[in-house]
């Protein structure tokens, strides 16, 4: 992504966002101001390795992945919808969470239960603005 730092008037990274939908964000501000903004569908990137995921804790890594998209996806839809919208998101994503970690347990992929458990606790913990 290449942007133009002067149309952002200043006001770049919403610090709210951790890892996750500062790229939306920053579109969504593009685009709401009536930025013009050029997609190549031929750029490619090859992400040879989870970079933003890896350290010496897989697991916490996917639970701190889990945990921080859910908080950033609810960040975006609260600031870009409805607060309201967004407590709906909530209630559905608390449900979604609530009924696949059972599955998950069952399945037995600890990489995969330590990051819907970082979800659950991403949507839990979230406040309304």
């Amino acid at each position: 992504m290449l942007l133009r730092m002067s149309a952002f008037d200043g006001e770049f990274f919403d610090e709210r966002f951790f890892l996750y939908y500062e790229d939306d964000d920053l579109c969504t501000r593009l685009f709401n101001k009536r930025r013009a903004m050029i997609i190549d569908p031929s750029a490619t990137a090859i992400h040879r390795s989870r970079g933003s995921v890896k350290g010496k804790s897989p697991l916490r890594s996917e639970y701190l992945r889990g945990y921080h998209h859910a908080q950033s996806k609810l960040i975006y839809s609260s600031k870009y919808q409805s607060t309201e919208q967004a407590m709906a998101q909530r209630r559905k994503l608390l449900w979604q969470t609530a009924l696949v970690l059972p599955m998950r347990l069952l399945a037995y992929n600890p990489r995969l239960i330590s990051r819907m458990w970082g979800r659950f606790k991403g949507v839990l913990k979230w406040k309304a603005p």
